[in-house]
């Protein structure tokens, strides 16, 4: 799903992060722009960080949220679908916040991945940390790896200042967001069980795959937060100029430069992105935490 899901990702934070809405283009000219310029490599930018840091984020969120929900509301009557749908929304909203001790680091570094080189060409491996002086044509600026480039961070801005920057963009966006993520599927789980005519614990992995999808796209209705977040976390990398002096200013830049059609820009690829991640990782856990917990009622 990750493999699949990173470069709509890519192209996203392309989107949200462009100077202007007039430059940051529709979806499928930005990645033929993208491949064109920079190759295959272009697209999947920054993955070691989610490949990394994937495993954490979904052990942290599905462990959190299935210890709060069988814990905290093991009096709740989970025969009725709105008390599952609430309970399961709240301890989701936890685990959310939880987990942004993972997300945020990793999302930053990821992002100034896949904005690092934007626009220019090509640089091959061999020539990466050539600089090419005015007289000779354009510079070409030093390629980072990921250590590298989290080495700079930590170096020159710190752990707070640096990889924590935007910390409670990813409050405000991890915990509302998760909370849609699992009441949504628990929703529509039930919802699907009854169109099938079949129990919810009975579903197949089609079925799962399909409603997993459809959690993913209702997820990103809290949207607009993902936006400022990007352009804050992109924002002050080590040797630029800081932009925004906090989460009001960025937004309030943000509306002048747009208006509020600014806030949901990107959101095609980001809709696909979800789409094609719930869709794989849903039917999987919920399949596996059946197969561990037999006769158990999950999400």
């Amino acid at each position: 799903g990750l493999i699949a899901s990173h470069p709509w990702d890519t192209i996203r934070i392309r989107i949200q992060s462009a100077r202007s809405v007039q430059k940051s283009g529709n979806s499928v000219a930005l990645a033929y722009e993208i491949f064109r310029k920079e190759k295959m490599r272009g697209i999947f930018k920054g993955m070691t960080y989610p490949l990394i840091g994937q495993i954490a984020i979904n052990a942290l969120v599905f462990g959190v949220q299935d210890y709060v929900e069988r814990n905290l509301f093991k009096e709740v009557d989970k025969s009725s679908l709105r008390d599952r749908v609430v309970t399961n929304g709240v301890s989701g909203m936890i685990a959310g916040g939880v987990q942004t001790v993972v997300v945020c680091p990793m999302e930053l570094m990821k992002i100034r991945m896949q904005k690092q080189g934007e626009g220019r060409q090509h640089v091959s491996w061999t020539m990466k940390k050539m600089h090419i002086g005015a007289s000779s044509g354009p510079v070409l600026e030093h390629y980072q790896g990921p250590w590298e480039k989290t080495m700079q961070v930590l170096r020159e801005q710190g752990v707070r200042k640096g990889l924590f920057r935007g910390w409670w963009f990813s409050i405000y966006r991890e915990v509302p967001q998760f909370g849609i993520y699992f009441s949504s599927f628990t929703f529509l789980k039930a919802k699907m069980a009854e169109f099938r005519q079949k129990s919810v614990d009975n579903l197949g992995f089609p079925e799962l795959f399909l409603v997993g999808g459809v959690t993913g796209v209702a997820t990103w209705l809290w949207y607009p937060f993902d936006v400022v977040k990007t352009l804050y976390q992109a924002d002050g990398a080590p040797g630029k100029p800081v932009k925004y002096k906090g989460m009001w200013d960025c937004i309030a830049q943000s509306y002048k430069r747009g208006g509020w059609r600014f806030f949901w820009r990107g959101f095609g690829p980001t809709a696909v992105r979800g789409f094609v991640n719930s869709a794989a990782t849903f039917p999987i856990v919920t399949l596996y935490m059946a197969s561990f917990r037999p006769g158990e009622r999950h999400l």
